[in-house]
Parts: C-alpha cells; structure tokens; sequence
C-alpha cells in the first residue's frame, strides 16, 4: 500500500480503533493530517494560545449587507465551477515560495503584520496570478459537480478511491489567504472580500463530494479564510464584517450528506452485508465468507489480530479460529440481544453465528452513531464519551467493526469552524458598539444591543467574556483546546 492510499484510508476510517488500543474518550482525540489521533489533556494556563486583537470602533455598514464573503445568486455565471478548479490546479506555479511565505504570515499575529515583508509577499502572489484568476472565475459558477459516483463504488476501491486533488487544492486555499492578507494589508478591501468569497467558495466545493475527507479539507480551507478575516478586523481602516459573516452558510460545511455515505462504507465494502441471509449457505461456506472478509479487510489495512500485513491462507484460517474461540459464546448472545432466538442461533453453524455478529454489530452501531451526531452539538458531545468507549471494545473484535467511520470527530472540526465564525461576529458586535458608546468596551456581552451577539455553538450559551483594566477577553474552548482572544481599543483611530 503507497503513502497517498494510505494516508486517504486512514482518515477516511476510524482505524484507531485497531491502532491504539484502549481509546481515550473522544474529547481527547482530534483529526490530525493522518486521521484521528490522541490529543494533550486540558492545557495548563501557560499553554493558552493567546490572540491580541487591537480593534477600531466601526458602525454597522449601510446598507447592512454592503460587504459579503460568500458569492450570491446575482453574482453567479452559469456552468460547473470544477473544470476551473482543475485549470487553477494545472496552472499553480510550483517553484513559487508562496509556501513558505504563508508559513510565515500565520506564524505571526495580526498585530505583527509589520515583521513581514508584504512586498516580497504580493510578489509572491502575483507568480500565481494565472492561477488565481481561474481560481476566481471558478467561485462565481453557479454549479459543483466532481462526477465522484462515490456511492457506485464497490469493493476494495471504495477505499482506494484517490482523492488526491482535493489535498491539492489546500494549496491553492493557501495562496488565497496570502492574497486576502495583502489586500487586506494595503486597505483594498473591495479586492479582499472578492479573494476570500473565492476561498470559502472553494472550501465549499472541495466538502461537496460525500467523503469525510472531503469535509475535513473544506473545513480546514474555510478556517484559513477565516484567519483573514480576524487580520481584517484588526486593521484600522477595516469595514465592519458582521453581516458578512452571518451571511455565510449555516452550517459552513454540511457534513449530513458524508454521514449518510460512510455509514454505507462496509456495506459496499463487503456486499454480503446487505443481506447475509440472502443465500442458503454450508457451514464451510459460512467459515470461508469470514476468512474472506477477514483477508479483504487486512487487504485494505485493518490490524486484524493475529496477522500481519500479507497473511497466508493458513495464517488467516488460523486467526479465524482462534477469533471464533473468543467470540463465539459473545456472538450468540449478542444475536438473542438483537432479536434471535436462543433456538435458532444454537441450530446456526459457528460461521454464520459469527458473520451474522458482523452484520448486526453494522445495523445497530451505524445507526447508533449516525443519531447521535443528528442531536444539536452539546447533547451529542455529552453522550459521545460513552458511545465510543463501548465502540471501541466492538470494533477491537469485529471486522467491520473496525470500518465504522469517526462521526463525532468530523462533527467537532464542523462545530469548532461554526465557534470561530460566531467569535469573530461577537468581536465586531463589540466593534459596533464601541462606535456608539464613546469607545467603552461592554461589560459583558450582555449590553451589546445594536446586533446579536451569538453563543458559543459548543455550549449553545455566551461565549465566556471579561472585561478587566480596559482589556477585553473572550475565552474560546474546544476539546483539547483553549483560545484567548485579548481585545484592546485603538484610541487613535477615528470611528468609521
């Protein structure tokens, strides 16, 4: 198996459920660039990441949505955006050190743009203008369609499926930001708002194929934006964004249609699974359909135990019976669990005992994870704990177990995207009502009255805000993370 495969399996699957044993409860996991891994225990106060944020009073722009970072109906041409993403791809000027140019941007704060150099920065971009014009040309088409027919795949190449554009295009979400943060840098923010409504176009059609990698990259290329957007509000001159950002979709990144198609993933994977009982079958049939899918699955990656990554037939018999001596007993109680007679499983040769676990561990456990990722965020989390512990002992002694995709993960980097949109549309309600009371940063969030101020979509509550000596601050925490934004008033700047 190459890299690229692997690296597309392991965060298509929830693989670690056979890769690290004994789970950690999922508000400390994380989807890292390899798939889900284990993250830090809650960071002591000196591991903060902290954001300093010095911002000028700013009224609510008129007309309210003067400004806007998502392409609207009237702005759209007629066509498929995708053949012009593919161009925008093909015309990336690869020896460009645009890479190393946006490494540096976000190393540093929005109130340290002056360590940078912008001029060799806008040079850089200017190299990918080819690129970026297509790029722009893309976001205004009124049509995504990557022609994927993921839900027609069958077999092992439903996971081998490449994908490997999409990682592709983060690049291209890269140099988009660089843009917006020189436009953003030189006060063009008719061409700022263009090249960030080009970027979260982008994250959007990269999240429209139903993979949850596919969603993962979108997620990721619409964060970036919004690092943009969190340098606009710092600048002096910067028009207020709030409408702007409540424009954008709701969610940012719809993850429901990715759901629905992984949950499918071991069906199309292993057909049988549609209907085990659809064809009469001999005890050795029965045996050799779980050897088979027990190789198909190590084919593809799975850590079964006992075996390597290339079994023999002899190795995988063997594994198959020492997994049937562990499982068997379990199996039959858990078919009476699920609706069987105790009659009728006893009557059952040992194969098909142990396929028909396989099948019920796949109706009853997609299902179980496909509705808890259905409740609003808060309910969901709490449960999740609980949830993914009991999955983990399942999927440790079932095959298809083992494919069972990381809902809950993909369903924190949603919310977490949503948490940083509704933050930054708190910071510019502040921004408003600095420019209508004299300059004075509220109390509390609660005497914001020109614009709502959302809640924290973690908690569905207000964000946690102080104020204190003259310096606002808003506490962001997400499982595994804790974000301080520090809000300070630039009184030498005039309200706009």
């Amino acid at each position: 198996m190459n890299r690229n495969r692997q690296a597309i399996l392991f965060v298509s699957l929830i693989l670690a459920w056979s890769q690290t044993s004994n789970q950690q409860a999922l508000g400390q996991v994380q989807i890292g660039p390899k798939g889900p891994v284990a993250t830090e225990p809650e960071k002591a106060k000196s591991d903060i990441k902290l954001h300093q944020l010095t911002v000028t009073a700013t009224a609510e722009p008129v007309p309210v949505l003067k400004w806007r970072l998502y392409p609207t109906v009237d702005q759209r041409t007629p066509g498929n955006s995708v053949p012009l993403w593919y161009r925008s791809l093909l015309q990336l000027n690869t020896n460009s050190e645009t890479g190393a140019w946006f490494n540096r941007i976000n190393e540093l704060s929005p109130s340290e743009k002056e360590a940078i150099d912008w001029e060799e920065v806008a040079k850089a971009v200017e190299e990918q203008s080819l690129s970026l014009d297509s790029a722009r040309r893309a976001a205004f088409r009124s049509d995504c369609n990557w022609e994927l027919q993921i839900g027609e795949l069958r077999g092992p190449e439903t996971v081998w499926l490449r994908l490997g554009e999409f990682q592709e295009l983060r690049e291209l979400g890269r140099i988009l930001c660089m843009k917006a943060a020189v436009e953003v840098q030189g006060g063009e923010f008719d061409r700022a708002i263009e090249t960030m409504q080009t970027a979260m176009r982008l994250g959007t059609d990269v999240a429209k194929p139903e993979t949850f990698i596919n969603d993962l990259i979108g997620i990721a290329l619409q964060r970036m934006t919004l690092t943009q957007v969190e340098r606009w509000i710092a600048h002096p001159d910067s028009p207020n964004l709030y409408w702007a950002l409540a424009q954008l979709p709701r969610p940012m990144i719809e993850i429901r249609s990715a759901l629905e198609m992984e949950m499918t993933l071991p069906q199309r994977f292993f057909p049988w699974l549609a209907d085990p009982l659809a064809e009469e079958r001999t005890p050795e049939q029965w045996n050799e359909l779980m050897m088979t899918t027990i190789e198909d699955g190590v084919g593809i990656g799975i850590q079964f135990p006992g075996l390597g990554n290339q079994p023999t037939r002899e190795e995988v018999e063997l594994a198959y019976q020492q997994f049937a001596v562990r499982n068997y007993a379990k199996a039959k109680g858990e078919l009476t669990e699920f609706g069987w007679t105790e009659d009728d499983v006893e009557q059952m040769p040992v194969g098909q005992v142990l396929a028909l676990r396989e099948f019920t561990v796949y109706q009853n456990y997609t299902q179980t994870l496909a509705a808890n990722a259905f409740l609003p965020f808060p309910e969901s989390q709490s449960r999740a704990d609980d949830l993914y512990q009991a999955l983990s002992g399942v999927g440790r002694e079932s095959v298809v177990g083992m494919l069972l995709p990381a809902v809950q993960q993909v369903y924190i980097a949603q919310q977490r995207l949503e948490t940083y949109r509704n933050l930054y549309m708190v910071v510019e309600a502040i921004r408003m009502h600095l420019s209508l009371n004299d300059g004075q940063l509220p109390s509390s969030l609660d005497e914001i009255t020109v614009v709502p101020a959302p809640n924290d979509p973690f908690t569905e509550e207000p964000f946690q805000y102080t104020l204190k000596e003259g310096v606002a601050v808003i506490d962001v925490r997400f499982p595994g993370w804790h974000n301080r934004y520090e809000i300070r008033v630039n009184d030498g700047a005039e309200t706009r």
